[in-house]
């Protein structure tokens, strides 16, 4: 088993990789005063595919599909010890060795596998009962929901779990505990990270340093909000929405955009906002999204603000920039399918 290299971090204490390092090399030994044939899942196998072809109505009077699991559980919990797909270069768990012997328990050599034979679930049952509550556990102290890089890795091992091992009709309480455990974290990170806090101090000049450290938290909330988007597809519709739309965009974004003065500065924010949203969820439908409603309106008296202020303008330039921006804010509300408020900004300017 690999000793740990990739948690050689700065962030990450010394102590932690030395005493991660000791159980990794400890486990090592675990099984060596074990006879062969009980402790390697070759011998292990072998001895139940034995039975199985030798003697099949003793083995299924025996229940021993059902026993299956627990039996080579405890095997493969130690071979995966170290495993945390987590992090960059972690093999996949298809590549380990119980996963390549397993796939093919009870099969006959030259045969195709029965449909009719419960064995050929055996690695969705064991990927349900051991490799789910695994990363369950490594989401909760592991993940980081703020890493890019760290998502995208959790999200396509999830897809692959997902889409070929975890039975999609059936209901699967440890799927559930996963797709909890994910919710909770990127709650706790919209609770600690996001912080756009509202002052009475906001000024019309970017370069002072109150709006400087706002538009640091700005940037850093639309980064979360990118990471929880990259979620679609994976995560329900209803998760999706709740954790990026309603426990970030309005509650948040949206609320720190209508208290600054920089107008015009806004635009380009909000522009940042959309870029981050999937296409999916404007192809469905040429309807504005119900999740999106508040966000369109704060777009088109946006509209509103931008046309006073051009209105006020001394200079020709001034005004361009003015047409401009309302225009790009426009084009925004057709890309969110907010065709009425479009309609209706267009028909007040007139």
């Amino acid at each position: 088993m690999a000793v740990l290299s990739w948690w050689s971090d700065e962030e990450v204490e010394q102590e932690f990789v030395e005493k991660y390092n000791s159980i990794v090399d400890r486990s090592e030994s675990v099984m060596t005063d074990v006879r062969e044939q009980y402790s390697e899942i070759t011998f292990v196998k072998q001895q139940f595919e034995k039975w199985k072809l030798q003697q099949s109505e003793s083995y299924k009077n025996a229940y021993i599909t059902q026993c299956l699991p627990v039996v080579f559980s405890p095997l493969l919990r130690l071979e995966m010890l170290g495993w945390n797909p987590i992090q960059p270069s972690c093999p996949n768990f298809e590549e380990y060795s119980w996963f390549l012997c397993l796939m093919t328990y009870g099969y006959r050599e030259g045969q195709d596998p029965s449909t009719d034979d419960p064995d050929t679930n055996l690695i969705p049952i064991i990927v349900n009962k051991v490799l789910l509550p695994k990363v369950t556990k490594l989401i909760e102290c592991c993940w980081d929901p703020f890493s890019s890089e760290q998502t995208k890795r959790l999200m396509e091992l999830l897809i692959l779990l997902f889409e070929d091992y975890v039975p999609k009709k059936k209901k699967s309480a440890e799927k559930d505990k996963l797709i909890q455990a994910i919710q909770h974290q990127i709650e706790q990170l919209i609770i600690h990270e996001a912080f756009l806090p509202f002052t009475a101090e906001r000024s019309s000049n970017p370069d002072s340093k109150v709006e400087q450290f706002l538009t640091f938290q700005y940037i850093k909330c639309i980064k979360i909000l990118k990471n929880i988007l990259l979620w679609e597809g994976v995560l329900s519709s209803d998760i999706v929405f709740k954790l990026s739309v309603d426990s970030l965009l309005n509650r948040h974004l949206v609320a720190f955009l209508q208290t600054s003065q920089n107008h015009m500065d806004n635009v380009e924010k909000i522009d940042m906002i959309i870029k981050t949203f999937p296409v999916s969820w404007f192809e469905k439908s040429d309807k504005l999204l119900p999740q999106l409603v508040s966000f369109a309106t704060y777009l088109a008296s946006l509209v509103q603000i931008i046309e006073r202020k051009q209105s006020q303008c001394a200079t020709d330039s001034d005004r361009k920039l003015h047409k401009t921006a309302i225009r790009k804010v426009m084009s925004m509300l057709l890309r969110i399918n907010a065709m009425d408020l479009v309609r209706k900004a267009a028909t007040s300017s007139l």
